[in-house]
């Protein structure tokens, strides 16, 4: 102003950012109405079940699988895990089967057993 006063800053304009961003085929994209300083925290993904928001190499949000494979243990270092939606399978090595784990769905990797052994009649072996 020609007295040195500032004048006050305008009010921020709500720009619908879901018409320059989209969440992919797995979700929908849903605009903030309180803009923020950042862009990218000025639209939220709104994804399908099994899948969650996460960001692209771009920096943008996208709705993908949720990574399902145990952290820790998974197949129990004798097969690798296969991610699905919303589950997961082990790939089991030679000599191994997947095998439930617990009552939740959770699976590993177990050694294939044959079958049961006779019992044996000969008992002179001690061990």
């Amino acid at each position: 102003q020609a007295n040195g006063q500032f004048s006050p800053a305008p009010a921020l304009v709500n720009i619908n950012d879901c018409l320059v961003h989209n969440c992919g085929v797995h979700g929908a994209c849903r605009d903030v109405e309180e803009p923020t300083n950042n862009p990218e925290n000025n639209y939220v993904c709104d994804c399908h079940d099994g899948y969650e928001t996460q960001l692209n190499v771009n920096g943008e949000k996208r709705c993908r699988n949720i990574n399902d494979c145990p952290a820790r243990h998974g197949c129990y270092d004798h097969g690798s895990c296969t991610d699905l939606l919303k589950s997961y399978k082990c790939e089991c090595d030679e000599g191994f089967e997947q095998v439930p784990e617990s009552q939740e769905g959770n699976v590993t990797c177990a050694p294939i057993i044959c079958g049961v052994p006779e019992a044996a009649s000969n008992t002179s072996h001690k061990f």
